[in-house]
């Protein structure tokens, strides 16, 4: 795997974060303005002073860094928002790249090496829609659910690649089923608990879209210890996104904290170090 795959792998996932983005504040818009008046789809445009953007103000990262972050006429700030999906969803294609690619190239001759074709363009569409997920819960603390059942199906569709991938000869492992399920349950049953237990405050401990959220991120890490690490790494990064704001008293102990970015941050994260964690825990 050469580095030119790898920068142009990152380069086209930029380009599709900032697509993903910009489309999901369209959408937004869009709801807000339904009943009210007809939604006229515009080119890409500063949201401040409405102004039309040139195609150089529009590239991925660099744009974001060369502008500093502000509209170039309004000087309105740009939300980081955009650049985080483009670096996110660059290095996840990047990465995907690394991961599945090398597969293809060492052993085309090999029959369930042919899933990993599909299956790489599977992950890297799941990856897209966890994305815009990300985002919607993000700056709405919603997320739809046609997107959702979309991520679920992409989810089941890349399992069962890998599961052909593991047959060999007539021989199916079929504890790899159970495995699944058994993360299933522990990740998205545990956010599903959380989701009908009241809070002693008010409202709920956890959004009614967290279980569903992590629904598709359990079919594909697909082992229980994994689902753990994904649960136990949500809850960290947020415990240090949180703490300085707590700290700052800027945020109260009441505050409620978007949780799906933090379950789909840790679950690249503990897709891609798989073997490491596995490894630790002497598993293979």
């Amino acid at each position: 795997m050469t580095n030119l795959w790898l920068f142009t792998a990152f380069v086209i996932g930029a380009i599709f974060g900032s697509f993903i983005c910009c489309q999901v504040r369209r959408v937004i818009v869009r709801e807000k303005l339904r009943g009210f008046k007809k939604f006229k789809q515009k080119p890409s445009h500063c949201e401040h002073c409405n102004r039309r953007l040139h195609w150089w103000e529009m590239i991925p990262v660099l744009s974001w860094l060369f502008l500093r972050g502000k509209c170039r006429s309004c000087n309105a700030t740009i939300g980081l928002v955009e650049l985080l999906a483009e670096l996110g969803l660059g290095l996840v294609f990047a990465l995907a790249t690394r991961h599945f690619i090398p597969e293809l190239t060492t052993a085309m001759a090999i029959i369930p090496q042919i899933f990993a074709i599909p299956a790489y363009f599977l992950f890297l569409t799941l990856s897209c829609g966890l994305f815009a997920i990300f985002i919607f819960d993000f700056l709405t603390g919603e997320m739809p659910t046609r997107l959702l059942t979309f991520c679920i199906i992409c989810a089941i569709l890349f399992i069962g690649l890998e599961w052909a991938a593991a047959w060999d000869g007539g021989t199916f492992f079929w504890g790899l089923p159970l495995l699944m399920l058994a993360s299933a349950a522990v990740l998205s049953g545990f956010y599903f608990v959380l989701s009908i237990t009241p809070a002693r405050t008010s409202g709920k401990i956890v959004g009614d879209g967290d279980w569903l959220v992590a629904l598709p991120i359990a079919i594909v890490l697909a082992h229980p210890l994994l689902a753990i690490t994904n649960l136990f790494l949500a809850n960290i990064i947020g415990a240090i996104i949180a703490t300085p704001f707590l700290i700052t008293k800027k945020w109260r102990a009441t505050t409620r904290i978007p949780f799906a970015p933090l379950l789909i941050v840790a679950f690249f994260i503990t897709f891609f170090a798989r073997p490491f964690i596995f490894e630790m825990f002497m598993l293979i």
